[in-house]
């Protein structure tokens, strides 16, 4: 009886293997493919946003903080789809991740080079206020009468009330746009595709979520 048992113990226990491997993977599949697609979602919305931005005041400041993606489920992903979509839909949806990696490197760059500006003003002002107040000390101590110094005092307190608040609020006369900068994230915004969800390559994604085997 064991002779006809064994085999039966070892194909059943193999097929439960294997079944459990296929089930893991398309499990697994789904995850990904769910993230993906919010990923895709969230860097649209944020990229039309930035559009708007960007192209209707084209010699504003670029917009501080706004990246498209915190995170890249694809790429490390991506080989698991190879046979999920057509070539010019991997192509596709790899140059979404790699524009909106362009993009996000040039908003990064950006701020750290605003960040930089914006401290080097805030030593400047620290610096013309301390000079500032010399001079009016200096000039006080001339000043003969009760009506010169008092129309000092008041001047001098005006303009370190000015000075204050441009430290306090960040309302600095200074903005920093590098030109390479506002040129990758314009060409970004305007050449991205920002409808990928929506055309085939999204509605397999999202069929892909919701645990849909396409082939």
């Amino acid at each position: 009886m064991s002779i006809f048992l064994d085999p039966l113990v070892t194909f059943v226990t193999g097929s439960l293997v294997v079944f459990l491997y296929y089930r893991q993977k398309k499990d697994d599949k789904r995850r990904i493919a769910k993230i993906v697609l919010l990923e895709i979602e969230n860097a649209q919305a944020k990229l039309n946003e930035a559009k708007l931005k960007v192209l209707a005041n084209p010699d504003d400041p670029l917009p501080e903080h706004l990246y498209s993606m915190s995170t890249n489920t694809w790429t490390p992903n991506k080989h698991m789809f190879v046979k999920d979509f057509y070539p010019a839909e991997l192509t596709a949806i790899n140059n979404f991740y790699e524009t909106c990696e362009i993009f996000d490197e040039a908003i990064r760059h950006n701020d750290s080079r605003f960040a930089e500006g914006e401290r080097e003003v805030r030593k400047n002002v620290h610096e013309a206020v301390y000079k500032y107040a010399i001079e009016c000390s200096e000039k006080l101590l001339k000043l003969q009468t009760d009506e010169d110094k008092e129309s000092m005092v008041q001047e001098y307190f005006s303009k370190m009330n000015s000075a204050m608040t441009m430290l306090t609020t960040g309302k600095f006369m200074y903005q920093y746009t590098p030109s390479k900068q506002n040129h990758i994230v314009k060409s970004c915004v305007e050449n991205i595709d920002t409808n990928l969800s929506f055309n085939t390559a999204g509605a397999k994604l999202k069929k892909l979520s919701e645990g849909h085997w396409l082939w």
